[in-house]
């Protein structure tokens, strides 16, 4: 059977699962997916919601640059009978629904050592997987290579973070800061190496093909660099949950809604590159790191 076969088969026989499988994929970008995990960071999980974040990033950033280097046309774009109400602009290798999901449950899984929640993660991954089929916005093989980089992600967060986060506290202060910067930057400045000084790749079919990677870069690097200026937190609460997690999380909204209308200069991409990366930053900034501390100022004597 064919690969576009095969998506219009699922479309007919899923049917009676349109909205549920519509509502997955839906939750399944990366934005979503880092809420998640700042109204744990901001609930009192701090460690649960960083990892939850850093992970999310590290796939995000990886999606990205590989999208580059893989110029694989969506399904719908090939065969437009497989259209299903979903449209995406760059090209589908490898799905970021899926690998994203394998590494946020997987981390969420593996954190709280959980069987229940390791066969939550593999249903999510799963479902996730057969909604952007469903969708036909990728191809099985798009899939298959989205689960098979989760899971090498997985597997090397798992597998360094100790060792990364011993030789990082080993660090003075600002030495940790600008570690973290570079290591943040590193699938982009990797990407412009490939894509720029040795022409590797097609790039990714969007007019600005460094935009989403510069987004969230600024992002990362936000994240990276607010956590080591985040203050030590009080542990989870309700208390927590309505007086730190709620706020923080309409001030980022709030935030990301006015930063766009910073000056968009497209007509000087490197220029447009990098308010999109400082943007994203202050607002990954202010939510892992200036937040916390504005919380402790302001109540932290009160706890």
């Amino acid at each position: 059977m064919e690969a576009f076969q095969f998506i219009a088969l699922l479309q007919q026989k899923l049917v009676a699962f349109d909205s549920y499988l519509r509502a997955i994929s839906a939750f399944g970008y990366s934005y979503h997916f880092l809420l998640i995990a700042g109204l744990l960071y901001w609930s009192g999980y701090k460690y649960l919601g960083a990892r939850l974040a850093i992970g999310t990033e590290i796939s995000t950033t990886v999606f990205g640059a590989c999208r580059q280097f893989f110029a694989s046309p969506r399904p719908y774009w090939l065969y437009p009978e497989l259209y299903n109400g979903m449209s995406e602009k760059a090209f589908g290798m490898p799905s970021g629904h899926t690998q994203n999901a394998v590494v946020l449950w997987g981390l969420l899984a593996s954190t709280l050592k959980s069987r229940w929640l390791w066969a939550l993660a593999l249903f999510m991954i799963f479902s996730t997987a057969i909604s952007r089929l469903y969708l036909g916005v990728h191809f099985p093989s798009h899939i298959l290579v989205g689960i098979s980089f989760g899971t090498i992600i997985l597997f090397l967060f798992i597998s360094l973070e100790k060792p990364f986060l011993t030789y990082l506290n080993a660090k003075t202060f600002w030495k940790r800061c600008l570690i973290v910067l570079v290591a943040c930057s590193l699938p982009l400045m990797i990407t412009l190496l490939f894509r720029e000084i040795f022409n590797w790749g097609a790039g990714n079919g969007a007019l600005f093909p460094y935009s989403k990677m510069a987004k969230f870069t600024g992002l990362f690097c936000g994240i990276g660099l607010g956590l080591l200026f985040a203050p030590a937190f009080g542990k989870p609460s309700l208390r927590l949950f309505f007086t730190q997690a709620l706020p923080g999380a309409f001030s980022v909204s709030l935030l990301y809604k006015l930063l766009p209308y910073l000056p968009q200069p497209e007509d000087l991409p490197t220029l447009y590159y990098l308010f999109r990366w400082l943007e994203a930053f202050l607002v990954a900034f202010w939510g892992a790191g200036l937040w916390p501390m504005t919380y402790q100022r302001l109540l932290g004597k009160h706890r």
